[in-house]
């Protein structure tokens, strides 16, 4: 129930961490880099790491770019 309420929240994450178990509050949406308790800092609107100043869209493009590459490497 409570994973459910957490997804369904525009204030709640879960923290992208590997085997962290913590779910993150931002009310403060004058920066969307947060913290976990776990210590990893990451982009409470995309769940990628810590990006400033690029924007989420940018870090997509850069990731689905850098996928591409790597398949062209095999």
């Amino acid at each position: 129930m409570a994973k459910k309420y957490t997804e369904s929240s525009k204030s709640l994450k879960y923290c992208p961490g590997v085997d962290c178990i913590y779910a993150i509050q931002n009310n403060n949406y004058s920066s969307d880099i947060v913290e976990c308790k776990c210590g990893i800092k990451f982009c409470f609107k995309c769940l990628n790491e810590e990006h400033e100043p690029c924007s989420c869209e940018m870090v997509g493009s850069w990731k689905l770019l850098n996928e591409n590459e790597s398949q062209n490497l095999r």
